[in-house]
This record gives C-alpha cells, sequence and structure tokens, in this order.
C-alpha cells in the first residue's frame, strides 16, 4: 500500500505540472494569435519579439495572485531561515542575470546551498500544503478519502466557483524554476553520497510497522488531494483546448 500510495502521488504532481505548463501554452497562443497578425505598424520591425513579449505579459498577469503566493513562499521561508530578504516583483521582468522572462521575483541573501535550496522549494512545499486546506474545506475538513466517487459526486462546481479557481491558480504556480533549485544539484548528490557510506558502515534503515502507518496516513490524503486538483487542472485545458483549437484552424496555424 505505501508504495502503490507513493507512485500515485508522484504521478499525479507530475500530472499537475505537465498539464499547467500546457495550460500556460493554450492561453499564450491564445493571446499570441491577435497580436501576430496585428498590422506590423503597430509594433514595427520588432512585430514578432514585441508580440511574443507582450503574450507572455498578458498571461502572466493573469496569474498575479499565484506568483504573489510563489514570491511569499520564497521570502517568509528566507526570513524563517535566518536570510535576508530584498526586493519583490510581482509583475512581469527579464532576469537581470539571465535575461530570462520571469513571472516574478524574489531577492534572496546568498547563503548556504542546504537554506538555499530549501527557499528554492518552498513555493511547492506552501503551495501542496493550501491545496490541502482548500480541499479539506470543500468537504468541511472531512473528505470521503476512501470513497473519490463520493467526493466527486458531492463537488459543485458552481458553489465552489473560487476554491477551483483557487486549485487551479496555486496549482500551475506553485512549481519552482531552474534558478529555485540549481542548489539541489549539491544538496542531493551530498545526500545520497552519506546514504551511501552510512549503509556501507553497516548502518542500516528498515521501515516499522507503525512508522509505515504513519507514512500511509500522511499519503493517502495526499493523493486525494492531488487527484482532485489533477482533475480541476484538466478540466480547465479541456475548457481552453477546444477554443484554441479552432482559432488555430481559423488562422491556419499548428501548435508548436
Amino acid at each position: 500500500m505505501l508504495l502503490i500510495l507513493s507512485i500515485s502521488a508522484i504521478v499525479l504532481f507530475l500530472l499537475i505540472f505537465f498539464i499547467s505548463r500546457s495550460i500556460f501554452n493554450l492561453l499564450y497562443t491564445l493571446v499570441y494569435l491577435p497580436t501576430h497578425h496585428l498590422p506590423a505598424s503597430v509594433f514595427g520591425r520588432r512585430q514578432v519579439q514585441a508580440g511574443q513579449t507582450l503574450s507572455k505579459t498578458i498571461v502572466t498577469m493573469l496569474f498575479i495572485p499565484g506568483t504573489a503566493i510563489h514570491e511569499f513562499s520564497h521570502a517568509i521561508v528566507a526570513r524563517v531561515l535566518g536570510a535576508e530578504v530584498g526586493d519583490i516583483m510581482l509583475y512581469p521582468h527579464k532576469d537581470k542575470e539571465t535575461g530570462e522572462f520571469k513571472a516574478g521575483s524574489c531577492e534572496i541573501e546568498k547563503v548556504d546551498p542546504v537554506r538555499l535550496a530549501i527557499i528554492g522549494v518552498a513555493p511547492t512545499l506552501i503551495g501542496l500544503l493550501l491545496l490541502i486546506l482548500i480541499v479539506y474545506y470543500m468537504f468541511s475538513f472531512s473528505p470521503p478519502i476512501n470513497d473519490p466517487i463520493q467526493a466527486l459526486s458531492s463537488l459543485s462546481i458552481l458553489s465552489n466557483y473560487f476554491l477551483f479557481l483557487a486549485l487551479f491558480m496555486i496549482s500551475a504556480t506553485m512549481f519552482t524554476s531552474k534558478k529555485d533549485v540549481q542548489e539541489l544539484f549539491l544538496v542531493i548528490p551530498a545526500i545520497v553520497i552519506m546514504v551511501i557510506l552510512f549503509y556501507y558502515v553497516g548502518f542500516r534503515f528498515t521501515l516499522t510497522e507503525s512508522m509505515t502507518g504513519f507514512l500511509i496516513k500522511i499519503l493517502r490524503p495526499l493523493v486525494f488531494v492531488l487527484g482532485i486538483t489533477t482533475l480541476v487542472d484538466l478540466l480547465v485545458y479541456l475548457l481552453l483546448f477546444l477554443p484554441t483549437t479552432i482559432i488555430l484552424k481559423i488562422f491556419g496555424m499548428k501548435f508548436k
């Protein structure tokens, strides 16, 4: 059971990641097509580049609430860990170092790799916590975890519209960027090396029955929450996919 729940959590988490990225691409396509076909006099010679920048800006502005949660998650965890926090930007801009287009940013003091790694994944951890709170609130904090069919039948999109929107907004913006997780490439190998060393010196870690039961109690509601979130994101994707496909056919273009 523990293995099944662990694999389910990982698969659902990855599904949310890829669906959210697909949704961003659909929204970008919907916004970019009209700007791409504006007269050249609107943007001048750099019409394509300007149209792309404008489209990215419009799409990212739609997710400002999620961006705010993302960046303040970095800031709050950084302060808790004793790192200084600089400017927080909640609007689209280009990164000063890489030139990469970003929806928002939070300047963090350079500290040790472990703290930077924790700060980097903070939006994902806090995002998951918020998703759990929202889903549990939907079911008056008594979700039918063992009966997903009952859970789906009891949910009403109309009465939970803002909660569904919150689920989508948070799940779409809780993932860390490449820059956020760059310290993990230092921390994770170090942890792996330590585990291997402990193993060779004779240290063995085995899960007791009580520990297994504890992990199952944690993973079961997490899988339930990730499942509900995946369905919400998939619904948004399907609602966007049809009009985007129609518009692309009108303009005689294909998905890139």
